[in-house]
């Protein structure tokens, strides 16, 4: 199967966007406390700091994401709290 992907969409920063909008709707459905999130991030932050190491570049690519993800979760978490109901 072939899919068009444009352009567009090949950057870093499509792929952060997207990864953070993920994130921060993810937030609505589930609940997570900001420590939780903070954990979570640094989980993702040495695995990929370790799949770089080894080359794992699949690996890596994926820890990036969830990187994004929850950074997103967190400004989420923060805007909700500025800004209530």
């Amino acid at each position: 199967v072939y899919h068009h992907v444009d352009r567009n969409r090949l950057t870093e920063k499509y792929f952060k966007e997207v990864h953070r909008r993920q994130g921060a709707s993810r937030l609505l459905f589930r609940r997570r406390s900001s420590i939780g999130l903070v954990l979570r991030l640094v989980r993702a932050v040495c695995q990929f700091s370790l799949f770089a190491l080894i080359g794992k570049e699949r690996q890596r690519y994926r820890s990036k994401g969830r990187i994004y993800h929850y950074l997103g979760m967190l400004e989420a978490k923060r805007s909700r709290a500025h800004h209530p109901g």
